[in-house]
């Protein structure tokens, strides 16, 4: 095998490993990814394909494990490369906007922030949409937006390669031989992203996954390191134009600053007290600047707050009550089936008699709303609480979906198509 071919070969199995390996991650929860393309469609204004948004995702996840076995195995070399280029300048372009979303959002002062700003229809840079994380590998590894970006013009070079020597692809199995592996990984493809959207992802990596206790996830660790920011202040001579710049950093403990020594490395660090304070030539001219070295911690489930129709606060309902909650998850109530609703309100009426399971419901629907079709449906004795839009998604990937807890603890959760009867409930609640 010559050089041309053995680099070649190379970038198919880096390329082709990952798009397989991208597209079950992304398969494992396509109603996440779903949610990310939603985000997506809000910043660049295409709200006609929000509807579709998960449909989009199971999609997406097939073509990526398709176009990755494809290019292993040499299966329709010459237009696969061209739909692996088209997939990646696709890719390209939402990670080169949440990087450049970003770093504008984070250095709102630099040359290219407000130009960005305008392009995207905002006043100041500090307005601009960033998301967080393009979601391209779910859950499982949370890249930085930069990080996903020069991945991706990694994978951009490597396609590149490909393309421009796609005549090289050569079939590795006989024709057969590649029909059958064709419609083996097909099936999984296809199947496994159906399956997670009907029952539930099959690894959960979200902080509302069972075993979980979500008044333990409320709270920061006791073991969390601090926020460290360092701040610059530049100041300037009046009567020699010199400049200098002080960088300090808060806090500056000991403890605080435990792996922070590659960025500490990078500053120049002064004590408060340094600063010119008590020398009158010496002014502050502009406004300091903040490079953030570690942010502050946080806790795992953050806004997990229920508020009935006044606005009024029952969280207690769930961190602080004894006993088992059989909960329904819906995020817009106005989606579901009636007759969803309906089996729900039968299984919780059961539970009543047996007097050992609270039966209640959270929405991101407004509750009179909510109410008013509970009621049309038989379940107008349910009680539901309104929650943050976030958390619901978070909490289950279903819209509607079911949760059992104990106390707070999360017990266990079921998807859209496996809605729990009481017998099944009680299996789990009188298990030892």
């Amino acid at each position: 095998m010559n050089s041309r071919l053995t680099i070649t070969w190379i970038c198919r199995i880096l390329v082709g490993v990952l798009f397989i390996f991208s597209g079950l991650i992304k398969a494992n929860d396509p109603y996440g990814f779903g949610y990310k393309l939603e985000e997506y469609f809000d910043i660049f204004g295409w709200d006609i394909f929000k509807p579709w948004a998960v449909g989009f995702s199971i999609i997406i996840c097939i073509a990526e494990v398709m176009m990755g076995v494809w290019l292993i195995i040499g299966f329709m070399g010459k237009v696969n490369a061209w739909l692996l280029l088209l997939m990646i300048l696709f890719f390209d372009l939402l990670t080169g906007y949440t990087a450049l979303a970003n770093y504008a959002k984070e250095h709102p002062m630099a040359a290219l922030s407000q130009p960005f700003a305008n392009m995207m229809g905002v006043e100041k840079p500090e307005m601009i949409n960033a998301l967080s994380d393009c979601g391209c590998f779910g859950d499982f590894i949370k890249l930085k937006p930069f990080e996903s970006f020069i991945k991706d013009l990694v994978l951009t070079f490597l396609i590149i390669i490909i393309f421009v020597r796609r005549r090289d692809i050569k079939p590795l199995f006989s024709a057969t031989l590649s029909s059958i592996a064709t419609f083996t990984a097909g099936f999984v493809a296809v199947a496994f992203p159906i399956y997670t959207y009907m029952y539930l992802p099959v690894k959960d990596f979200l902080p509302y996954k069972v075993g979980n206790d979500i008044a333990v996830k409320m709270q920061i660790p006791k073991d969390a390191l601090p926020g460290v920011s360092a701040f610059t202040y530049h100041y300037k001579n009046t009567k020699t134009n010199e400049k200098k710049a002080y960088t300090v950093l808060v806090p500056e403990f000991a403890k605080a600053l435990v792996g922070l020594d590659e960025e500490l490395k990078k500053l120049k660090i002064d004590k408060i007290a340094e600063l010119p304070l008590s020398d009158s030539n010496w002014v502050l001219e502009g406004e300091r600047t903040e490079q953030i070295l570690r942010e502050q911690p946080k806790p795992e489930i953050n806004d997990f707050k229920l508020s009935d129709s006044s606005g009024f606060e029952f969280t207690d309902v769930i961190t602080e009550e004894e006993g088992y909650k059989l909960m329904m998850i819906v995020m817009d109530i106005t989606q579901v089936d009636g007759s969803y609703i309906e089996k729900f309100a039968k299984t919780a009426a059961e539970l009543a008699k047996a007097g050992k399971v609270k039966v209640l419901g959270v929405t991101a629907t407004d509750l009179p709303v909510a109410d008013s079709i509970l009621k049309l449906h038989k379940a107008g004795s349910i009680h539901f609480y309104n929650l943050d839009g976030t958390q619901v998604k978070t909490m289950i990937r279903a819209n509607p979906g079911v949760m059992l807890l104990n106390k707070s603890t999360i017990i266990k959760k079921w998807g859209k198509f496996a809605l729990p009867s009481a017998e099944v409930v009680m299996k789990y609640v009188n298990k030892k």
